[in-house]
């Protein structure tokens, strides 16, 4: 993190069914976390919450991605169940550890620490090692 007041977690998702309690709880606990909306116009909600700061982000993006991740060293990745869902999870990953992002976390809740980014393949359904 670059100074104290960086949020040093990322929430994809936030304004999903997951990611709409878990950030209540961060912001419960307060914790200071930012969260990663398509679009500012569906994310009402989550300005009234304490310790947020919401960014914009594509997950057909990098640089946006990259852009969510500064400073963050922590990620929940939720992501949508549509048809490019493991490929947009597979292309955040390879963001996150580009930047150092030490812990990632997702909706199986499965935890892959950062040196474990090159043998384990993040997939909406399985994790396994590549060949």
């Amino acid at each position: 993190m670059t100074n104290s007041r960086t949020p040093g977690i990322l929430v994809t998702g936030p304004t999903g069914n997951i990611g709409r309690e878990l950030t209540k709880e961060l912001s419960a606990q307060n914790v200071l976390f930012r969260a990663m909306v398509r679009s500012r116009k569906g994310a009402d909600a989550l300005v009234t919450l304490k310790g947020v700061e919401i960014v914009v982000g594509d997950f057909n993006d990098a640089k946006s991605i990259a852009d969510a991740l500064e400073g963050v060293d922590r990620v929940f990745l939720l992501t949508n169940s549509l048809e490019q869902a493991e490929e947009q999870q597979c292309a955040f990953v390879d963001v996150a550890k580009s930047v150092g992002v030490s812990c990632l976390s997702g909706r199986l809740t499965l935890i892959l620490q950062s040196d474990s980014f090159d043998t384990m393949r993040w997939s909406n359904r399985r994790f396994g090692t590549q060949g």
